[in-house]
C-alpha cells in the first residue's frame, strides 16, 4: 500500500536518500544497511548485496585501527571503484571518538580516567577527533556521499558513562566532527547500540541527520522516539534479524506498523545491524517484504 504521496520523482537512489533526510515525501522510503557479515575489502561483495536487496544506501568503512568492522577498505582510494559501479548513496563509516577510546584503552580504564583525570581524558578525546577528521576528509575526497559515525554510547541497561561525563568530555569532540562534516555539505549519520533515548536531543542538536539503532524497540516506543526526534533527524534501523522460521509474520507486522508511523518521511528502512552469516536469509527476506509492501 503506497502511503507516501508521490511528489517529485526520485531520479536516483541517491536522490531518494537525500530527500528522506530533508523530510520530503517520496514514492517509498529509501532502504540500506550499515553492515554485512565478513570483513572484506572486496567491492564486489558490496555490489552483490546492493543487487540482492535493491538497496538505496550502502555503508563501507575504512578501518585504519583494525577495529573489526564488517566490510572495510584499508585504503580509501578503493572507494572510487565502488562509486563507479553503483548509483547508491555511499555512506563512509568511521569509529566514533568514544568507541575508539574504548577500543584502545578498555571501558574500565576509560571510565576511571574520565573520573580521576577528566582534563587528560578530554585532551585524549581531542586528539582522537583530529585523527578521525583526517580520515573523514579523505573519505569525502574519494567520493563518500555522507559519513556514518559508529559510536556505541550504551548497552541494553543504559549508557556506559554518566550523562554529565558524556556532555562534558565526549560530546564536544563529537560535535566538532559533525560540524566539520556538515560544513563541507555532507550529511552525518550516527549509530549506537543500546538505550540512547536520553541522548537523542543532544545528537540532534549537533546537526546529525539520521540516527541508526533502536534495536528491540516496539512500535509504541518508536512512536515516542519519533516525537522526541520531532522531524529533525531521520529514523533508521530497529528491524530484527534474529528470528526463526515460522516467526516471520510477526516481523512483517512490525515492519508494516513502522511504515505507518513514518508516513511523513524522515525514515530509512534498515535492519538493526545484527547481520551475521546465519541471518543473511532473514535479511533478504525482510527486504523482499519491504519492497513488496510498497509495490502493492
Amino acid at each position: 500500500m503506497k502511503m507516501f504521496k508521490i511528489g517529485r520523482p526520485a531520479v536516483s537512489k541517491k536522490d531518494r536518500v537525500f530527500a528522506a533526510l530533508e523530510g520530503k515525501v517520496l514514492d517509498r522510503p529509501p532502504c540500506g544497511e550499515i553492515a554485512f557479515p565478513g570483513k572484506s575489502n572486496d567491492s564486489a561483495l558490496l555490489e552483490h548485496f546492493i543487487y540482492r536487496l535493491n538497496a538505496d544506501l550502502i555503508t563501507f568503512t575504512v578501518d585504519p585501527y583494525n577495529s573489526g568492522f564488517s566490510i572495510s577498505f584499508e585504503n580509501p582510494s578503493d572507494i572510487k571503484n565502488l562509486a563507479k559501479n553503483t548509483d547508491c548513496f555511499l555512506l563512509g563509516g568511521i569509529p566514533g571518538v568514544f568507541w575508539q577510546a574504548i577500543s584502545e584503552m578498555g571501558l574500565e580504564t576509560a571510565a576511571r580516567m574520565s573520573k580521576k583525570s577528566p582534563l587528560e581524558f578530554r585532551n585524549y578525546m581531542r586528539s582522537l577527533g583530529k585523527r578521525h577528521l583526517e580520515i573523514v576528509l579523505e573519505l569525502l575526497e574519494k567520493g563518500a556521499d555522507g559519513i556514518m559515525i559508529f559510536d556505541d554510547l550504551a548497552g541494553s541497561k543504559g549508557p556506559f558513562f554518566s550523562p554529565v561525563s558524556y556532555r562534558e568530555l565526549v560530546f564536544p569532540e563529537l560535535s566538532k566532527l559533525v560540524f566539520e562534516i556538515k560544513s563541507r555539505g555532507k550529511p552525518v549519520f550516527f549509530h549506537s547500540d543500546g538505550h540512547i533515548t536520553g541522548f537523542l536531543q543532544d545528537l540532534i542538536s549537533m546537526g546529525i541527520d539520521a540516527i541508526h539503532g533502536f534495536e528491540g524497540k516496539t512500535p509504541d516506543e518508536i512512536k515516542d522516539i519519533k516525537e522526541i526526534m520531532a522531524d529533525r533527524a531521520a529514523f533508521m534501523g530497529n528491524i530484527t534479524l534474529s528470528y526463526n522460521q515460522g516467526e516471520e509474520e510477526a516481523v512483517f507486522d512490525a515492519i508494516k506498523k513502522i511504515q505507518h508511523i513514518f508516513t511523513g518521511g524522515r525514515y530509512i528502512f534498515s535492519s538493526d545491524g545484527s547481520c551475521f552469516p546465519d541471518t543473511i536469509n532473514n535479511l533478504i527476506q525482510i527486504y523482499s517484504y519491504f519492497h513488496s509492501f510498497w509495490e502493492e
